[in-house]
C-alpha cells in the first residue's frame, strides 16, 4: 500500500546512512490481533502507571487518587465492552 514502510532508516552519530529492512508479514486472525494487543495494552497500563511512582510524584498521586474515587465510585464513562478502558 502507499505509504507502507519496510525498512528502518536511520544516521548513526558519525552521519553514516543505515537501513534494517523488515521481514513481510501479514495479520490473518483479527480477533486473536485484537486480543493480544488488549492485553498487551492492559498489563503495560499498570507499568507505566506504577513507574510514575518514581518519576513524578504529583502524577503518581493523582493516579493514586483517581483509582480510589474509580473504587468508591465504580460508574463506567466507557461502556464499549471491547474498549481498553472500559468497566
Amino acid at each position: 500500500m502507499p505509504g507502507d514502510v519496510v525498512s528502518y532508516k536511520w544516521q548513526d552519530p558519525s552521519g553514516n546512512p543505515h537501513e534494517l529492512k523488515m521481514p513481510p508479514f501479514c495479520l490473518t486472525n483479527m480477533e486473536k490481533v485484537q486480543t493480544q494487543i488488549h492485553r498487551y495494552i492492559s498489563s503495560a497500563k499498570w507499568l507505566y502507571l506504577k513507574s510514575l511512582e518514581k518519576e513524578d510524584e504529583l502524577a503518581w498521586m493523582t493516579v493514586c487518587t483517581a483509582m480510589r474515587y474509580a473504587k468508591a465510585k465504580p460508574v463506567c464513562i466507557i461502556p464499549h465492552p471491547k474498549s481498553t478502558f472500559s468497566c
